[in-house]
């Protein structure tokens, strides 16, 4: 019988701000300590760390690409990734090439979990119709898929108002991305992730799936 691939441990944050009196500062200490917690990470020996993202006070980590390119160059075998990048309301261009970029520090070692949100926070924030979250979701999504694969993208999609024409995308990761599918378990996020090959990050652990 052959051994079977050991399964691998991992954490992730979207910062915890510091309960304090003066809250001046509190959440630059908030990106500090997620720092501090994945080199801690790297050091014990877990697999994984993951920078969700969110726009609160208390969970402040509202731009998890950045982070994960801080951490790649801070650390020295632990995976990296988002978890999740809001897709529905970024630039998927500029995911991508904030994280290739983040995969030239550590190659070898960058996810992508992209998800559509489970809250609707970032729509206002980015100008962007809650109503067409599922539309700027699929399209930006295919569009990121579709960069992983093609150092020249020739693309359209409905959330652009211009066609991509033999587009050049760099900087070029050694080994295309991981990309994973991030869901609460909603019956059309599974088929979509089958379709496009997708592994799924499960955000939800205990309860009931959001349907």
């Amino acid at each position: 019988m052959n051994p079977t691939r050991p399964f691998e441990l991992g954490i992730y944050t979207f910062g915890n701000t510091p309960r304090t009196d003066d809250s001046t500062g509190a959440t630059a200490q908030a990106i500090r300590d997620a720092l501090e917690a994945v080199q801690l990470a790297d050091d014990v020996g877990l697999d994984f760390f993951g920078f969700g993202e969110h726009h609160t006070r208390s969970m402040p980590v509202s731009s998890p690409t950045s982070l994960v390119n801080a951490a790649a160059a801070s650390t020295r075998r632990i995976k990296l990734g988002t978890t999740v990048t809001v897709l529905s309301t970024d630039e998927p261009i500029r995911v991508f090439q904030q994280l290739a970029t983040a995969a030239a520090i550590a190659p070898g070692r960058i996810d992508i979990v992209a998800g559509r949100g489970s809250s609707p926070i970032t729509f206002p924030i980015f100008d962007e119709d809650e109503n067409d979250y599922d539309m700027l979701f699929g399209s930006k999504l295919d569009l990121l898929v579709e960069m992983n694969r093609h150092e020249q993208v020739t693309w359209n999609g409905p959330h652009r108002r211009r066609p991509l024409q033999d587009m050049l995308v760099v900087p070029r990761p050694e080994q295309p991305l991981r990309i994973w599918l991030g869901t609460g378990g909603s019956p059309g996020s599974v088929m979509r992730a089958a379709e496009l090959r997708l592994p799924m990050f499960l955000g939800i652990l205990g309860g009931l799936a959001r349907l």
